[in-house]
Order: structure tokens, then C-alpha cells, then sequence
């Protein structure tokens, strides 16, 4: 009985409108603007997020290959014929190399290799590092990172502490 007195007098305040007023249009206008606003707002800042999550990802991919790299040429290597930071060794394969701050390969005579020369990801950052030492038959890097080029004081990635690497042929 209730839904019967209800039903009618919904039609009662429905049977005489002929349409809608300017008002009510421009306020489901506002409405929606509000809405759409909100969801395109969401959806900006769900996107930002995934840009930095996929780029701390491949920056921190590229340091682990980094740190692979480094460590099978230092592990393996032969002899070190350099002192201080950043001295010269030749690596198992016998060649006479060292690594630049700036994550280059620095062969004997004079040349330089990209430490990754992948393409791709490794392209758009850089892998840098403090310094690197030798002593009681240990290599150790200080402050390996992966920056930014453009802005290569912004870190995306980086190991905390030292990394320390036994060197097995000497």
C-alpha cells in the first residue's frame, strides 16, 4: 500500500513537466564537468606513477647488469697495475682496463667503451660511481649508482654501501 501512495505521488510531480529549465541543464553541465575533471585528474596521476615505477625498475635492472659486468671483470682479474682510486687491471680475458666515474671502459691504450652498450635503457641513463680501490686482493666500489644524464646529480637508483669483490686469479 505504502509503494502505491509513493508511486503516485512521483507521477503527480512528474506529470506536469514539459522539459527542463536553463538551470537545471547548466547544473548537470557543472556536474558532469566536475566528474570528468576528476576522473582525467585520476588518471594523469595513475599514469605519472607508472612512468616512475617502470623507471626505477629499468634503472635498477640496469645497475644489476652493471654490478655483473664489473664484478666478472674484477673477480677474474689477472693483475692490478694500478694504485689509488680507479686503478688499472687486466681483466681474464688479459686486457689492461679500468673504469671512469662516468661508466666507461678505459682500455690501455687510451680508448673508451660504454661499461653497457646495450641500447635501449642504457641509452637513456648512466651508471656512475664514486671511486673504486684495491687492497689485500679485494676490489672495493664506492657509490654505484644509476643517474639521470641530463641531470646526473639526481640518483634514479643506487647501491647503499660498499660492494666488495674478491678477486679469485691472483
Amino acid at each position: 500500500m505504502r509503494f502505491g501512495l509513493l508511486k503516485n505521488k512521483v507521477q503527480r510531480v512528474f506529470r506536469g513537466t514539459k522539459g527542463s529549465s536553463l538551470a537545471e541543464m547548466l547544473l548537470v553541465i557543472l556536474i558532469l564537468s566536475l566528474v570528468t575533471g576528476s576522473i582525467a585528474g585520476c588518471v594523469v596521476a595513475v599514469r605519472n606513477s607508472l612512468v616512475k615505477i617502470s623507471r626505477v625498475a629499468d634503472a635498477e635492472q640496469l645497475l644489476s647488469t652493471a654490478y655483473t659486468v664489473m664484478r666478472s671483470d674484477m673477480q677474474y682479474c689477472r693483475r692490478v697495475t694500478g694504485s689509488g682510486d680507479n686503478p688499472t687491471f687486466v681483466n681474464g680475458n688479459g686486457i689492461q682496463m679500468s673504469y671512469s666515474q662516468t661508466g666507461e671502459i678505459v682500455y690501455s691504450n687510451g680508448s673508451t667503451q660504454p661499461l653497457l652498450n646495450m641500447g635501449g635503457i642504457s641509452d637513456q641513463y648512466q651508471v656512475t660511481f664514486d671511486k673504486y680501490t684495491f687492497a689485500n686482493g679485494k676490489f672495493v666500489i664506492t657509490g654505484l649508482r644509476v643517474v639521470d644524464p641530463e641531470d646526473p646529480d639526481d640518483s634514479i637508483a643506487e647501491v647503499s654501501g660498499d660492494i666488495t669483490i674478491r678477486v679469485i686469479n691472483q
